[in-house]
């Protein structure tokens, strides 16, 4: 083979090589991060705890809770599903905020982050 036919092989192999990383979903794709420390679903933050008097006013007391090994999961009125730690000096605290209610329930004021951000059925 040429040196000629070599070159362009390589070439080619290298433009293809730089297309598939940046056209394929698997490449790492930077972004600026965003600062998720303010937000909040319905009012609750993460590692805020299901024991403060603020959360128990506005969701009392949780409606059914399924145990886990990780966390305890409970179920609060108006849709909203909490995972928080079951043991130690954080018991109590939220670790996942999960809205439920979506499907098939019209809530009057349905659930939303702080920014506004809601889902609708």
């Amino acid at each position: 083979m040429s040196k000629k036919l070599i070159t362009l092989i390589l070439i080619i192999l290298l433009i293809a090589g730089l297309a598939f990383n940046y056209f394929s979903p698997y490449s790492e794709k930077l972004t600026k991060s965003t600062n998720l420390s303010n937000e909040s679903i319905g009012g609750v933050k993460i590692h805020e705890s299901i024991n403060k008097s603020s959360f128990i006013t506005q969701y009392g007391n949780p409606l059914s809770k399924e145990d886990n090994d990780l966390y305890d999961y409970y179920y609060w009125k108006g849709g909203l599903l909490t995972a928080s730690i079951h043991s130690g000096k954080d018991k109590g605290s939220i670790m996942r905020l999960i809205i439920t209610s979506t499907d098939n329930q019209i809530l009057d004021k349905p659930l939303h982050t702080a920014k506004g951000i809601e889902l609708r059925a």
